[in-house]
């Protein structure tokens, strides 16, 4: 637009400047050509096409005669809501006058019925009152008294109803007042006093055990009368020793012996509620102890047989729990592997002397953690190592594992977590309740001596009943430790089980990823994983599966002594089988479990030849024992095709190996 324009301005300034006539002519002629020549283009143009251009023309028109329209209709629109809002405006005070009626009629309706129940109130208050149904009278009484004095205060014209109304009112509270008398006097004045119907009053029922709440108040009482009649002992008080001694302990004995029976004997009893009736009944000794600590050496002594039946209980349990039938070999009963070990004095004072279980031991109570020693890496590797060592000593030199002697019944291994926690959380309590005894009669019991007989036949010396008790908790403790212990075996006996036969010959198809043994103990490590975590506090739990991972691996590269020769397919297979246990503990303990990658990186090293292999150890002697690389030469020299059959050339290589672990790193 402004091209156009400025050409325009040069045009006229060169027609007005133009100093001569033929200047401008010549100027003319040119513009004259110009426009005939657009003028022809714009008509070119315009023919061809007059067809588009007529289609525009009559859309053009079209759309101006539906913008009238709509302009029209918009415009009726607008007055039409005009007229509406004039009528509305017209309507609106009607519609609120009706509004207001309609409110003033509904609540003349609400306060005519309000007046019909006041009329119709001294009736039902007669009525009800007939019936004995005072409470309903005085709810009536009282919603009509509210109205009288309330919203309907201001009408002279219910002056009557409101005297009528108020006499109604006392005639209900003299009959309710009536009422009370009767029952809080008169009737229990003429039942005393009527001969016929009153018989023996007393203040409790008969029951010797009547005799606790009241010791107490006795002992002031003979303390009392001996003091005054100088006669010790009192006639009262031989008669109170006599009903004790004679009567109310034997009693006590009776009824103990019968709930601990039903606590402990019962089929249908489970672990966790015979517990908790077996404390109980401690508790209730306790408190005998307490009321009537004259006795206190007989109630201990009761104490000490509660105690002493549940830990025959608990024995017979774990024993049950502990052995399996076998009549293969026609032994009656076999002791599982990992029970053994527990019970065994050297296995288990080793494997308890090790720092986990020493942290693990030091938690009393699942409620009550003990502050964790953390160690290092370095402790936590020096600790598996020696656990490895103990186990592998005992189980690898076995020549075959039985499936009887493995606790595979899940509702065992239920029964061991269960008396684990237990008898931790039962021996603490009882240890709480002998600690809250009074000191008088701590020292009492120190004095008392007695002799007990466990179930393994074992008779205690005579020895004061306290430490006869904590006898006994200790034999309970030992079972809860034997427990944990146990379950931390049984694991560790699985992993032998399922992984010494890798180590045998055996035909493997190509196809299958993992050996059956290898998903089969993924399968137990997570069967018990799911089921101890329900039971066992999380510090209980990686006691347990913690160093699995390292005994899997030394079990690996041990067994690889009685491997007699290994294919590049069996190098493949060990290492698939290495990685499927790693991967099944990784998933249980949120862990990489690196040693296994060291018993991976063990058989890679078979890819080399032995002399290669030589070359390569000296590098390794962080990772690998100097034992542990003359299983790794042995296996490449019984592997290699021409070495394996040639006469000392596994001596010659172990001869280099040790040459070379002497020498400076």
């Amino acid at each position: 637009m402004n091209s156009t324009t400025g050409l325009l301005i040069n045009v006229i300034r060169s027609l007005t400047t133009s100093v001569s006539e033929d200047q401008r002519e010549l100027e003319k002629s040119r513009l004259q050509k110009g426009f005939q020549e657009s003028e022809a283009l714009i008509d070119k143009l315009v023919k061809s096409h007059q067809k588009d251009v007529e289609e525009c023309l009559d859309s053009f028109r079209d759309i101006s005669t539906r913008l009238s329209a709509c302009r029209e209709r918009i415009h009726n629109v607008r007055n039409a809501l005009l007229t509406c809002k004039t009528h509305l405006e017209c309507r609106r005070d009607d519609l609120k006058k009706l509004w207001l009626e309609n409110s003033q009629q509904k609540h003349i309706c609400e306060i005519m019925a309000q007046l019909d129940d006041l009329r119709e109130a001294p009736s039902k208050i007669d009525t009800l009152i007939s019936q004995g149904n005072y409470t309903s009278a005085a709810k009536i009484a009282s919603t009509s008294h509210d109205l009288l004095h309330g919203r309907l205060a201001k009408i002279e014209g219910l002056s009557q109803l409101r005297t009528l109304i108020r006499d109604t009112s006392e005639h209900l509270i003299e009959k309710i007042v009536d009422q009370i008398v009767d029952i809080l006097v008169v009737d229990p004045f003429e039942n005393h006093v009527n001969i016929e119907i009153s018989g023996p009053v007393v203040v409790c029922r008969p029951s010797a055990f009547n005799i606790v709440p009241m010791f107490p108040w006795l002992r002031k009482l003979m303390d009392l009368i001996e003091k005054e009649t100088e006669e010790s002992p009192s006639q009262l008080r031989r008669f109170v020793h006599s009903f004790v001694m004679e009567l109310f302990v034997e009693r006590v004995k009776a009824d103990l012996a019968d709930r601990i029976e039903n606590a402990l004997r019962r089929s249908d009893n489970s672990l966790l509620p015979s517990c908790e009736r077996v404390l109980e009944l401690c508790q209730e000794v306790h408190g005998l102890i307490v009321s009537m600590d004259l006795y206190a050496d007989r109630f201990s002594a009761l104490w000490l047989l509660v105690l002493t039946d549940y830990n025959k209980s608990v024995t017979d349990m774990y024993e049950k729990t502990t052995k399996s039938l076998s009549e293969v070999d026609g032994i009656t009963s076999r002791r599982k592997i990992s029970a053994a070990w527990a019970a065994d004095e050297d296995i288990s004072r080793l494997l308890m002397s090790l720092p986990n279980w020493l942290m693990t031991a030091s938690e009393v109570t699942p409620s009550t953690p003990s502050v964790l020693n953390f160690e290092s890496e370095k402790d936590i590797r020096q600790r598996n190592e020696r656990e490895s060592e103990i186990l592998i000593g005992n189980l690898a030199t076995q020549k075959k594992i039985e499936r009887a002697e493995l606790l595979t019944d899940m509702a065992d291994v239920r029964t061991l977590a269960a008396l684990h926690e237990s008898l931790r959380w039962f021996s603490h309590e009882v240890r709480m309740l002998i600690s809250t005894l009074p000191l008088h009669v701590k020292a009492t019991l120190r004095g008392c001596m007695v002799q007990v007989r466990f179930k393994d036949g074992q008779t205690t010396d005579n020895e004061p009943v306290l430490e006869a008790m904590e006898d006994c908790i200790r034999r309970l403790d030992a079972i809860s430790d034997s427990c944990l212990l146990m379950l931390h075996l049984e694991l560790r006996v699985h992993c032998f089980f399922h992984l010494l036969p890798l180590a045998r010959p055996r035909n493997i198809g190509v196809h299958e990823e993992l050996d059956a043994e290898v998903v089969e103990l993924g399968r137990d490590l997570q069967a018990f994983h799911q089921l101890l975590s329900s039971i066992l506090s999380q510090h209980k739990l990686r006691y347990i599966f913690d160093g699995l991972g390292h005994l899997c691996a030394a079990i690996f590269i041990h067994s690889s002594q009685h491997m007699p020769r290994l294919t590049d397919a069996g190098k493949k297979r060990v290492c698939r089988n290495i990685w499927g246990v790693q991967k099944r503990l990784s998933q249980i303990t949120s862990r990489r479990e690196a040693e296994l990658d060291r018993a991976r990186a063990f058989f890679e090293l078979l890819a080399h030849e032995p002399d290669r292999l030589l070359a390569h150890l000296p590098d390794r002697r962080s990772q690998f024992s100097p034992l542990e690389m003359s299983h790794l030469v042995a296996l490449s020299v019984r592997s290699h095709p021409t070495l394996a059959s040639q006469h000392g050339a596994l001596e010659q290589r172990l001869e280099q190996l040790s040459v070379l672990l002497k020498q400076p790193v």
